[in-house]
């Protein structure tokens, strides 16, 4: 998404605003991923889809699934409203979120 884009251009900008430093020069390449909360979340979903460029992460206070934050999105999990949806249908729409399951991508790591 959109957030993931930022990320990955700050890194870049990073690195060519500290390469004149010999002594601290920034390495694209290789991150921390770190943050705190919803930060946290950000930094597990990063880690996990640029697992080649992480050194480790450091998620503070963050969840794993966003969808089991709170009430943040119970339309599949707990929305009795939903229940007479196809299966089939269901299964596509629940596809289409996995990307954001940290849980299933941590083997990257």
């Amino acid at each position: 998404g959109v957030g993931r884009h930022t990320a990955i251009a700050a890194l870049v900008h990073l690195h060519y605003s500290t390469q004149h430093l010999t002594s601290l020069p920034a390495n694209k390449r290789r991150v921390l991923f770190s943050g705190h909360s919803m930060g946290g979340h950000g930094a597990w979903h990063q880690a996990c889809h640029e697992s080649d460029r992480a050194i480790g992460v450091s998620p503070l206070a963050s969840w794993i699934k966003k969808e089991h934050y709170g009430d943040s999105n119970l339309l599949f999990k707990m929305d009795t409203a939903n229940s007479h949806i196809d299966g089939a249908l269901k299964g596509l729409l629940e596809s289409s979120i996995t990307e954001n399951d940290n849980d299933l991508l941590i083997p990257n790591l």
